[in-house]
């Protein structure tokens, strides 16, 4: 019975460290036992598996990242090539390949540090603008799919699927297209 009681006492110890944020390991070393010794106990009395079991269920400690204010010097000359690579249209993949690092610790990085989050999303956004850019191009030079995508994104309270749906319905979309090749024929001619 004594040692039931001891058992029961470091499985206390344990709960209490687990709750306050302890780590399982580092509950077992505050409770002067080795996570070994907690493992045969588990495996041969079915009340302590069931207690370790409610204590793990109830209070799972899930690491926070921490917020830093300055990279490392390596860390920034990393995070300077991922942002040249993805202001020159790479995938966030490939920015982390030329940078020499993981796909994982571009989003670490990310959640850790502020100004490399916010240089990040610049960049997609001018990506986006570049990528809008050629296609207003295409647009004007009368491709119908790019002036048909361009309007439904850029202007999706009027040009959305029941508008060219109604034009394809009542056979005006053929006006339509005419229509845009007479902007494009009567538009005034620039270099580009």
């Amino acid at each position: 019975m004594k040692l039931k009681t001891k058992q029961q006492k470091k499985i206390k110890i344990i709960q209490q460290c687990v709750e306050s944020g302890d780590t399982l390991i580092k509950a077992c070393e505050k409770a002067g036992i080795t996570q070994d010794t907690l493992t045969n106990w588990r495996a041969k009395d079915p009340i302590i598996r069931a207690q370790i079991k409610k204590i793990l269920s109830e209070k799972v400690r899930v690491p926070k990242i921490k917020i830093k204010t300055e990279p490392k010097p390596t860390q920034k000359a990393k995070m300077d090539t991922i942002i040249i690579n993805l202001q020159a249209g790479n995938t966030t993949t490939k920015s982390c390949k030329a940078a020499n690092i993981t796909f994982p610790t571009f989003w670490t990085w990310k959640k850790e540090f502020k100004e490399f989050a916010a240089r990040v999303e610049s960049a997609l956004i001018g990506r986006n603008y570049f990528v809008e850019d050629i296609l207003l191009k295409i647009a004007k030079k009368g491709n119908i799919v790019a002036v048909i995508y361009f309007l439904k994104n850029n202007w999706p309270e009027k040009y959305n699927d029941a508008f060219f749906n109604n034009l394809n319905q009542d056979n005006k979309l053929n006006d339509f297209i005419i229509a845009m090749k007479d902007i494009r024929k009567n538009a005034p001619r620039t270099k580009s």
